[in-house]
């Protein structure tokens, strides 16, 4: 019998989700790939055929939002300084 799967118990660190994520809210595009590594979504200009794009849009977008709500006053305290 297969093992049964489990859910991750890893947490991440807020400051370190910040960063991973901020030159995607700064500038729209994850330059150096953290925001997809700690996901694991690709980036939806990474995604081939072009006809798959929007779900994957999607599915960044959402990743993108739940990690505002998580972590996003970091880097709202940073911009108005």
């Amino acid at each position: 019998m297969p093992p049964k799967r489990r859910t991750s118990k890893r947490r991440i660190d807020p400051a370190a989700e910040a960063e991973a994520w901020r030159a995607v809210w700064l500038f729209g595009f994850d330059f150096f790939g953290e925001a997809a590594a700690l996901t694991g979504l690709p980036e939806p200009v990474n995604v081939w055929p072009p006809a798959a794009r929007p779900a994957a849009a999607s599915a960044w977008d959402a990743a993108s939002e739940a990690a505002w709500q998580r972590a996003g006053h970091l880097i709202e305290i940073e911009q108005e300084a």
